[in-house]
């Protein structure tokens, strides 16, 4: 794992919000938000990889495909 995104999961893993805050963050580095990062966050947080794909899904700002710049 990128220790950016281990450094992510670090910071916000106690937080309330911190899956949420989590994938905002990752969106913003890499525009989207990759499988393999989805997975090591559930590995990070003890959650299920079916639960952050919900989070991931709920909202409309989450893209799990690469968007264009235009």
């Amino acid at each position: 794992m990128n220790s950016n995104i281990e450094e992510i999961t670090k910071r916000h893993n106690k937080e309330l919000g911190g899956v949420i805050a989590m994938l905002e963050e990752i969106q913003l580095q890499y525009s989207y938000l990759p499988e393999k990062v989805l997975r090591n966050i559930a590995l990070e947080t003890g959650r299920s990889i079916v639960e952050i794909y919900a989070i991931a899904t709920f909202y409309k700002y989450f893209s799990l495909k690469p968007r264009g710049e235009h």
